[in-house]
């Protein structure tokens, strides 16, 4: 939970998202990693998207759950039918390879 200190005290604030469903690309490691937790610290129902690595992607949603919200991982647009909607997509899903780009591929 949220908590600002005012002279000292704590005083506890409510998640600013909460309510809120939110589509994460890439969420299974890094930066989308980061975003999907901080979004769920935040309040929002997340949904973990992920392009391979199933096990990285559920422990995202575990660690995410951990802020009593809903999450999700997907690998597929299944998303709309199960949240009815989503209310903030955060598209940062990116790979990157060390090699030579004449050798780089889009398969993992």
């Amino acid at each position: 939970m949220n908590s600002l200190v005012d002279s000292g005290r704590q005083l506890m604030s409510p998640p600013l998202l909460r309510g809120r469903n939110v589509l994460v690309t890439g969420a299974n490691s890094g930066i989308g990693k980061a975003a999907a937790v901080a979004l769920g610290r935040a309040g929002a129902d997340v949904v973990v998207n992920y392009a391979f690595d199933p096990e990285a992607a559920d422990e995202v949603v575990q660690e995410t759950q951990g802020f009593g919200v809903r999450a999700y991982a997907h690998q597929v647009a299944k998303v709309v039918e199960e949240c009815g909607t989503i209310d903030m997509p955060v598209a940062d899903a990116g790979l990157q390879r060390d090699a030579a780009i004449t050798e780089m591929t889009v398969n993992p």
